[in-house]
């Protein structure tokens, strides 16, 4: 990883995201231009050049596509990762309550078996449910009359609350339409 500024110019001028400052930026990734990574290997930290990079053609600022570009780089910082040793030490690291990379192993193994023996019975316990729900039959004229009325009123709540959204009024509304609100009550209860 490298920490770069750099600023890039076209024929000169500059562009608009064409400027970055303390940018840390993971060699090899391929997330920037096609050949700029490769300009940068060899640099240490203080070093400043130009890279020149060709913009490809079906680049996503259409202004830029298929154009060459000079980006000023400073090299402040450069990064490498390191893997650690797969050791005791590094087991205690990732958990304190262990003393070894084998206890470590067992633990990180017990947990997995356990997360997925809890996911499987979590599946079967959606899929038990929505087969009840599948099969479950609703009669209206069963349910009690509390219960419609609450849904009914949210259901006007909500109503009114888009209406208010929009600037309009529930007595304009009922204006418009010809409606009243007994006769809205009455649509959304037999809705």
């Amino acid at each position: 990883t490298v920490v770069i500024d750099f600023d890039g110019s076209v024929d000169g001028k500059k562009f608009d995201r064409g400027k970055a400052r303390d940018l840390s930026w993971g060699l090899g990734s391929g997330k920037f231009i096609p050949g700029n990574e490769d300009q940068l290997v060899g640099y240490k930290a203080g070093d400043k050049d130009d890279v020149k990079v060709t913009f490809p053609k079906n680049y996503q600022a259409k202004n830029l596509a298929g154009k060459e570009a000079v980006f000023a780089v400073t090299i402040h910082e450069l990064k490498k990762l390191e893997t650690p040793a797969l050791d005791n030490e590094f087991a205690k690291d990732v958990d304190d309550s262990v003393s070894s990379l084998e206890e470590l192993k067992a633990k990180t193994k017990e947990k997995l078996a356990k997360d997925k023996a809890e996911k499987n019975k979590d599946a079967f316990e959606d899929a038990a449910i929505q087969k009840v729900v599948d099969g479950a039959k609703i009669n209206p004229e069963k349910l009690p009359e509390e219960m419609i009325n609450d849904d009914v009123s949210r259901q006007m709540q909500t109503f009114f609350n888009n209406l208010a959204g929009q600037g309009v009024k529930p007595e304009m509304y009922f204006q418009i339409t010809g409606t009243s609100q007994e006769q809205l009550k009455q649509q959304m209860t037999e809705g």
